[in-house]
């Protein structure tokens, strides 16, 4: 209401805002500078192999007038020979008003972008999607991954490896909060999901399974 947001310190990271950072191959850190015009967090980067192609998540200081919450964005950009982002799109399914997209994953080889989101329409809290796209990058209408994968609760971070599907949710059966699942993919067809078990999991939050 007085255009004031809210910025108290993350307790895990001790910073106000979450930032993407990259590591030359001397070790040095820097911030990886977002072109998105004003962005608070950003966040889930994911750099394509066979293009020199970034997407991550950002929310940006948005504004407008009475009560309103600002949600999650999925962005890519290209990167130039100095691994500095070139330029942004935003997908045409961003709605920041309205529901959050996060935690891009792209299959290069099916040509396919997973991400989660709560969008309406979803089995309930954030499920996980997939977009076809063509070689410009250009997006078709999201598929929901089907009541497999989502539940009524909350799925993310999704990742896929030699035929296996990896995710987060609390959804199903668990240790507490967010667990790591796996299923086997084929196609479009998902079988057998299967909670990864100690030590993987605990009573808290675990997500973002990556190798």
């Amino acid at each position: 209401k007085s255009y004031k947001y809210y910025n108290k310190k993350s307790d895990w990271t001790g910073r106000d805002f979450l930032s993407i950072y990259s590591m030359e191959e001397s070790g040095e850190i820097e911030t990886l500078t977002i072109p998105v015009p004003d962005v608070f967090h950003s966040t889930d980067p994911f750099v394509l192999q066979e293009s020199p192609v970034l997407f991550y998540t950002v929310t940006r200081d948005l504004r407008k007038s009475g009560n309103y919450e600002v949600h999650s964005e999925i962005y890519y950009s290209q990167l130039n020979d100095e691994g500095k982002m070139a330029d942004f799109k935003g997908l045409s399914i961003n709605a920041p008003f309205e529901y959050s997209l996060k935690n891009p994953f792209v299959d290069e080889k099916a040509k396919r972008l997973y991400f989660s989101s709560d969008m309406p329409g979803g089995f309930g809290g954030f499920d996980l999607y997939y977009m076809s796209y063509t070689d410009d990058f250009e997006f078709q209408a999201p598929s929901n991954l089907g009541n497999k994968i989502n539940t009524k609760g909350n799925e993310s971070n999704p990742y896929l490896r030699e035929g296996k599907f990896y995710f987060a949710s609390d959804g199903h059966a668990g240790l507490g909060g967010l667990d790591l699942f796996e299923s086997g993919v084929s196609g479009n067809d998902f079988s057998g999901v299967k909670n990864l078990g100690i030590p993987y999991n605990s009573p808290q939050d675990d997500f973002g399974f990556f190798i």
